[in-house]
């Protein structure tokens, strides 16, 4: 694997990703750079997927450096190419819908949101069954269905979403860890 392998630059991406959850955004968007520049020198022979990983690493790039309607603009059109690439039962398609429906929620949009949620659950699910990634999926599904709940005086399932993320949790880690607390917290 040299410096140019395509492999490179998804490795670059993922550890965007993960310094993203360590609220390293700094150093989060040094690596989507690294990644964008690698992507788009790739010649790929499957120029759908390729352009989908340009447009997801330039949302979120857009995303860490704070520009919401940028990354939205970007995520929306890498879901298009995914779709239309047939390449939407992935890991990035599900991380795309993720970070989609978490800048939707931050802006109110909570139905389009949890939708985008709802995606990224099942393939989060079905790729890596019980796990941190699908415990924070239900979670931000469970918050953002509270949040509409609120708005809209209705009751659907967000209880069982945070429900499900504590019990992953707490299978993942200790009772007393903090992702533990956070979730029982929004629970009420």
């Amino acid at each position: 694997m040299g410096p140019k392998d395509p492999l490179i630059a998804s490795v670059q991406f993922t550890i965007g990703t993960v310094k993203i959850e360590m609220q390293q955004q700094v150093e989060a968007a040094d690596h989507f750079t690294k990644a964008l520049e690698l992507f788009k020198s790739n010649r790929s022979t499957d120029e759908g997927g390729n352009r989908a990983s340009i447009l997801s690493t330039e949302g979120m790039l857009f995303s860490v450096l704070g520009e919401a309607n940028r990354a939205i603009d970007c995520f929306r059109q890498a879901v298009l190419v995914y779709q239309n690439a047939r390449h939407s039962m992935n890991l990035k398609f599900a991380t795309v819908m993720f970070e989609l429906g978490s800048l939707l929620s931050q802006m109110g949009k909570y139905d389009d949101s949890a939708n985008c949620f709802y995606f990224s659950l099942e393939i989060r699910k079905s790729l890596l069954s019980d796990s941190f990634v699908v415990a924070r999926t239900h979670y931000s599904l469970g918050v953002t269905l509270a949040s509409q709940e609120l708005q809209s005086n209705t009751n659907t399932e967000s209880a069982s979403h945070l429900e499900e993320a504590l019990r992953i949790c707490q299978s993942e880690f200790d009772t007393d860890h903090v992702q533990s607390a956070v979730i029982v917290h929004a629970l009420g």
